[in-house]
């Protein structure tokens, strides 16, 4: 049976404003129960941070703020995420509503069809790390990619992007980023673990010709989820109880240091 989903293509926006609208997706899917697949990109170099992160741990903090690279921290878990020159995605649904089993990982190797069938459409072959790597998900690091999950996507051995996951019971939101081209000359001067970094990360920038990629990219997400999970799109602008709770979320968390820096992470609380 076909479903339903919400469709929102958004302009590029800064840190702040894309975590907090993914949270408040998040947050208003528990009403309206319509899943919402969301298509949006970054109006500067930013970091983010995963849920349990402490941005002193991770990032030179003086040089980020010297070189005016914005970090925010997210929902989600996992390592820290340089954004810049890329396509991001998230969705929010209901694991009923497309069979998904209770574990997260099975859930991922699921969700994360619709970015095989992504890359196919580019004409390349992807596979889910733990079939090409038997100790994928043995140690993570502090940097999302500098390690393989077992079902983040492999392209000719190189990590195609990240993904992480955040449950509120039977409700799966999930965002990833898809890097079109990555400034490397930055990467040293903001990351503290800077050594090992990863320089073969697979980019898509040789893919698509630069003059319509990004539209190109959006297009063929969209057809990706819906073909996999036998999806039809409807724009449904947001309301004004949605505007209300992206600005509570900017003003309440996202533009606060606390949150950022995660000081007294045992009493935050997330949707």
């Amino acid at each position: 049976m076909e479903r339903t989903w919400r469709i929102i293509l958004d302009k590029p926006k800064d840190a702040y404003y894309n975590m907090a609208k993914d949270e408040a997706l998040l947050l208003h899917y528990k009403k309206s129960r319509l899943p919402v697949f969301r298509i949006y990109s970054w109006d500067t170099p930013s970091v983010s941070l995963g849920y349990r992160q402490k941005a002193e741990d991770v990032l030179n903090v003086n040089m980020c703020r010297r070189l005016k690279v914005p970090f925010v921290r997210r929902i989600t878990g996992g390592g820290a995420i340089f954004h810049h020159k890329e396509i991001t995605y998230s969705l929010v649904c209901e694991r009923k509503s497309l069979g998904f089993p209770r574990g997260v990982k099975e859930s991922y190797k699921l969700l994360n069809a619709f970015l095989i069938n992504f890359y196919s459409k580019l004409g390349l072959k992807a596979s889910f790390a733990c079939d090409i790597y038997k100790d994928a998900g043995n140690k993570a690091d502090e940097i999302c990619f500098m390690s393989f999950e077992p079902y983040d996507i492999v392209i000719g051995g190189r990590k195609a992007g990240g993904n992480a996951q955040r449950r509120s019971r039977d409700i799966i939101f999930q965002h990833g980023s898809i890097p079109i081209d990555v400034d490397y000359t930055m990467l040293p001067y903001l990351f503290k673990d800077y050594r090992n970094l990863r320089t073969d990360i697979f980019l898509i920038k040789n893919i698509v010709s630069k003059e319509s990629r990004y539209n190109i990219l959006q297009k063929k997400l969209m057809d990706s989820l819906a073909e996999t999970f036998n999806v039809r799109f409807k724009n449904i602008s947001a309301d004004d109880e949605e505007n209300s709770t992206i600005e509570h979320l900017l003003f309440s968390r996202y533009y606060k240091k606390e949150w950022n820096f995660n000081f007294n992470n045992e009493k935050t609380s997330v949707a």
